[in-house]
């Protein structure tokens, strides 16, 4: 929802004040739970969070992001249809889910690329990292970031959790966040 000056809907955002992007899922249900809200210099919003689908074989959960043009409308021109979801590790099957993402952080640098931060939950491995991914304005991954736009970070233990993800300078970043089977913090 966007607000006015004076604490009112601004009925030019949207429809009244309120931007809504529907995303179906016709195999089970879906949420999203939403970590940041960026704004782009040509005042695109973006809406990044986490996907939760379910079906009756598995669940997954993705990181996402949902771009709207300043009028408050889905911008179809941003990754498919104004929806960018990405999976870390691709799935062995159609009845399997080989991660589980939870974005808890993002931000925009300098030249307008996206950064997500958050905690990715690998199946049959490692258990919880530390993963980021970047992308470009139009909401593909980078491919000059890292593995093609992601990275996944391990401290050697289970349970690596991301709390928060920023710039450090122009071309870096920090991560911070705990390992709660041994107690420490990471940064």
């Amino acid at each position: 929802l966007r607000l006015t000056r004076t604490g009112r809907l601004d009925s030019t955002f949207g429809e009244r004040g309120l931007a809504v992007f529907t995303h179906h899922n016709p195999t089970g249900t879906f949420g999203t739970d939403v970590c940041s809200v960026l704004v782009q210099r040509n005042g695109d919003v973006i809406v990044v969070g986490t996907a939760v689908g379910t079906t009756a074989e598995a669940t997954s959960n993705e990181f996402t992001l949902v771009r709207f043009t300043p009028a408050g409308r889905v911008d179809p021109s941003f990754g498919r249809e104004g929806l960018v979801q990405t999976v870390f590790v691709p799935s062995p099957g159609p009845t399997e889910s080989a991660s589980l993402e939870h974005a808890v952080s993002a931000f925009l640098r300098s030249d307008g690329r996206i950064v997500v931060g958050g905690t990715v939950d690998v199946f049959h491995n490692r258990g919880d990292d530390f993963g980021v991914a970047e992308y470009l304005p139009s909401g593909r991954l980078n491919p000059d970031f890292h593995d093609h736009g992601l990275m996944l970070i391990n401290f050697h233990s289970n349970y690596d959790n991301d709390v928060a993800t920023r710039p450090l300078t122009k071309h870096s970043i920090v991560m911070v966040g705990y390992n709660w089977e041994i107690g420490r913090a990471h940064v």
